[in-house]
């Protein structure tokens, strides 16, 4: 990944780092100091300092992410596929861990639900798309959808 500034009226090279690779969907922090990243062949999405592409965090959300959003006020929703299984990790601005997370329906050839999960349609997440239009998708809509304050799934963070 390059970071690239035109503070001097020319596009400069600001930072160069081959640590962050195979990149699926990104989101850049309210306050344009940080990328939070899916790299697909990871357990984690990743926070980078934009400044220098070093890494500051990894969020915990399971094997393969696949899809980041945020919204205005630094919530993160992190979307994973795993097994045929997608998966949405909300974190509150600053933290790591998730307070909550969202288990969508399995493609069509899955076969078993998990015991326990909780199951919505990714249409009811998400305006329009097709479960098998693709792997990821579902899981990209649903994070955004639930990234944004104008979706049926509504939350708020503590002022």
């Amino acid at each position: 990944m390059r970071g690239y500034g035109a503070g001097s009226g020319t596009l400069q090279e600001t930072a160069y780092s081959d640590a962050v690779a195979d990149v699926e969907d990104m989101t850049v922090t309210p306050d344009g100091s940080r990328v939070i990243t899916a790299n697909g062949s990871h357990y984690h999405h990743q926070r980078w300092r934009l400044s220098d592409l070093t890494e500051e965090a990894q969020y915990g959300t399971g094997p393969y992410p696949s899809s980041v959003a945020g919204d205005s006020h630094g919530t993160v929703a992190a979307g994973i596929v795993a097994g045929g299984v997608w998966d949405v990790y909300v974190h509150r601005p600053g933290e790591t861990a998730a307070y909550r997370t969202v288990a969508l329906s399995p493609p069509p050839w899955a076969e078993e639900r998990v015991p326990g999960r909780r199951y919505d349609t990714p249409h009811r997440l998400s305006a329009g798309g097709s479960q098998d239009s693709g792997r990821s998708e579902p899981a990209a809509r649903a994070a955004q959808a639930l990234a944004s304050s104008t979706t049926k799934v509504r939350y708020r963070t503590a002022p």
